[in-house]
Parts: structure tokens; sequence; C-alpha cells
């Protein structure tokens, strides 16, 4: 299933809009290319909340014993 047919309006236009300084919005393209991992991290980062996104799906995956992906394809 595609990122943008099952995530919710208000994350995805935090997302697409929410971009660096100078740069387009991402496309919906753009969004279903990307990992959950790389989404979960740009919307974190733009809410500055740097560098604690693996702690952060740690802690989930731990509280509600589920599986989600470690890693992403890198940065925004």
């Amino acid at each position: 299933m595609k990122n943008t047919d099952r995530i919710a309006d208000y994350i995805l236009d935090d997302i697409k809009s929410n971009v660096p300084f100078g740069t387009n919005n991402f496309t919906d393209e753009e969004i279903n290319e990307k990992s959950n991992y790389d989404l979960l991290n740009h919307w974190l980062n733009w809410n500055g909340i740097i560098g604690y996104t693996g702690t952060i799906l740690g802690v989930i995956r731990e509280i509600y014993d589920t599986e989600l992906e470690d890693k992403g394809e890198g940065e925004y």
C-alpha cells in the first residue's frame, strides 16, 4: 500500500510542506518512495526532535510488542 493511501492527511500535509527552505514541496510520488523510517525521521526533525528516531521506534517496538523497520535510506 502506498504511503499516501495509509497516512493521515494532517501528517502528509506536514511532510509535504515541511521541506528545507528554497525547495519545492514533496510530491505524492516522492513520499511513496520514502521508507516509513525516513518519513518519521523527517517529521520528527521538522518538529525539533532531532537524533531520536531510532530511540523512539525502539520504545514503541517494546511497549506495543510489534515489529518496525529500523533504518531508512537517508536524510532529507
